[in-house]
């Protein structure tokens, strides 16, 4: 039902992934949370693909106008966790749910960005919020050269989370 459901609202209505995507982030980022808890494992939330994560629901909720930060974001979303994906053998096993959060966590990213990126908006503005910049036209994006886009996510997001990262990790625990 999930599955198909992610199917039809990306064919049928992408603009509207996000609404679908949120709950489904926090509800199962929680849950994560939760039972790694119980295991003495949720320092492993500090991993990458959980912040990455954190970049997208920041973006849609708290700068939906920063078009820096959706760059960030694409990136993160369709550079490091696509590969993932392929890297740790994501399986999409449907009676898990430690199997399914990983398949979310690592794959929906790469579904909300191109629902926010490359379906069409509304012809009466943007596909939500009052300030969503997405590079509507497909040339504002075409515009920032392409070292622009990587070193401003290496600055911006990827150098503070690894010290970040390094420090609490290797240093406090």
């Amino acid at each position: 039902c999930n599955v198909a459901f992610t199917c039809f609202l990306l064919g049928a209505v992408p603009r509207y992934f996000y609404l679908w995507h949120t709950p489904k982030a926090i509800v199962l980022i929680a849950l994560r949370w939760y039972t790694f808890r119980k295991e003495g494992k949720h320092y492993l939330l500090y991993d990458f693909c959980y912040w990455a994560n954190g970049v997208g629901l920041l973006f849609l909720w708290v700068y939906p106008s920063s078009a820096t930060l959706f760059q960030i974001f694409f990136l993160l979303a369709n550079g490091p966790l696509a590969w993932s994906v392929l890297a740790f053998s994501q399986s999409l096993v449907f009676h898990s749910h430690a199997h399914m959060t990983s398949v979310f966590v690592h794959v929906s990213p790469m579904l909300l960005s191109y629902a926010l990126r490359w379906t069409t908006p509304p012809p009466n503005g943007p596909a939500f919020g009052p300030d969503l910049v997405t590079c509507v036209p497909v040339t504002a994006c075409l515009e920032v050269p392409p070292l622009q886009l990587l070193y401003g996510g290496t600055i911006y997001f990827y150098i503070p989370w690894i010290v970040g990262y390094y420090v609490w990790v290797f240093v406090i625990l």
